[in-house]
């Protein structure tokens, strides 16, 4: 099959967990399908309409409304990220996932896919709380590259010399100061490890027991949480963490690697 893949950036513009999850998707798709790619920004409806692949639509914030009205008339698929069905992009302000019908923006385009790929069940959940879906499907995680796959096996024989670790991230919805604040409250022994390139990151948080994740936003997945644990080590977290309700969430080191290896397998299957 064809596919053109859509997103604002990808893992060379941005090394965050959305553009991580759809360069990985790229690729384990590429092992067996033609896949071309376009930043959001560049997307006109006349690219649209004189290409004829199977659209998978990622994080689209410069998509134009244009465009988005087009799209509606192909065959398209949303890999939702986090919660782009709502104004505040948070859907856990809300009691039971249900906001206010004010809250509620792009229903077509959620509407109109063949299928809409959630992160997690936590995440399918809060969407059809909103939306009342018929056309969601849960991927059980995210994509992973075969280099993160080796690179997780190769770590995961890292002794774990360090109690536990905060990661530094200038986001304030991933929770930095409040990690730190019940560290220091509840008199844990923690390091703070800086924002560095990937695999120094990996390595880093490789040497350590346990990472302290207090996200201020809803997690639709949580992505370190996930690397945090196929690296052998645990999560001590907050409720805001969708990851922690995944039955694999209990897995830990090579076990946590197989499931990833399988499910990426898994989750090309939802395109196909």
């Amino acid at each position: 099959m064809n596919y053109c893949v859509i997103a604002d950036f990808f893992e060379e513009d941005l090394v965050r967990g959305a553009e991580l999850n759809i360069s990985a998707l790229i690729g384990n798709l590429r092992q067996t399908h033609k896949v071309t790619t376009r930043r959001s920004h560049l997307v006109t409806p006349d690219f649209i309409n004189q290409n004829d692949s199977i659209w998978i639509v990622s994080n689209r914030t410069n998509l134009s409304r244009r465009a988005e009205k087009v799209l509606l008339s192909k065959r398209y698929y949303l890999v939702e990220n986090d919660a782009g069905w709502l104004a505040s992009r948070d859907f856990g302000l809300y009691p039971d996932f249900i906001p206010p019908s004010k809250q509620i923006i792009h229903r077509e385009l959620y509407e109109g896919a063949v299928k809409v790929v959630m992160q997690s069940k936590m995440h399918e959940h809060a969407i059809n709380q909103a939306l009342h879906l018929t056309n969601t499907v849960c991927s059980n995680g995210n994509s992973w590259s075969r280099s993160d796959l080796d690179l997780f096996l190769e770590l995961n024989k890292t002794p774990k010399m360090e109690e536990n670790a905060v990661l530094m991230n200038r986001h304030p919805s991933k929770g930095t100061d409040r990690a730190i604040e019940f560290c220091m409250r509840n008199g844990l022994d923690y390091k703070i490890i800086p924002e560095l390139p990937r695999p120094q990151y990996l390595t880093e948080m490789s040497r350590f027991k346990a990472l302290v994740f207090f996200p201020e936003i809803f997690e639709s997945y949580g992505r370190v949480a996930a690397e945090m644990c196929a690296l052998g080590g645990t999560i001590i977290t907050n409720d805001k963490l969708a990851f922690r309700h995944e039955e694999h969430s209990s897995l830990r080191g090579l076990d946590l690697i197989n499931f990833m290896e399988a499910n990426n397998q898994s989750i090309v299957r939802i395109f196909e």
